[in-house]
């Protein structure tokens, strides 16, 4: 039986983050891997909470920008500087892990995010919410 004061369970996903290159400029190229993660996206439920954990290779950089580690935009690449989306939120930062909270939202959503590294490089993978 369920109470309606009770808090909501939020579902946890942990996501392994790999650099594997540079595309062009500043830009990486990185590789996703996790339970939630098909072909480099993560795909969540709509109407849930998530905590996503993104854990850093420990052979790709040393660190998160710990200034601005993520942005988040629905349906196009954030800029480097973006903050991020209303449903989207930093809640920790470590240099090898990354903490943002995600949700809930009524409709399908594609959400392109920024994830940037202490090293200035920077990568942007999607999330889709449907």
């Amino acid at each position: 039986m369920s109470n309606s004061n009770e808090k909501e369970v939020m579902a946890t996903v942990d996501v392994s983050v790999t650099p594997t290159g540079r595309i062009r400029g500043n830009e990486v190229e990185c590789d996703l891997e996790g339970r939630d993660v098909e072909d480099d996206a993560i795909f969540l439920e709509r109407d849930r909470t998530f905590v996503i954990n993104f854990n850093l290779d420990p052979h790709g950089p040393d660190s998160w920008d710990e200034e601005n580690p993520f942005s988040a935009r629905t349906g196009k690449c954030p800029r480097p500087d973006a903050e991020p989306h209303g449903l989207m939120r930093v809640t920790d930062v470590s240099p090898k892990q990354l903490t943002v909270t995600a949700g809930p939202v009524r409709r399908r959503s594609v959400i392109h995010y920024r994830l940037n590294f202490a090293d200035d490089t920077t990568c942007d993978p999607i999330i889709i919410i449907g």
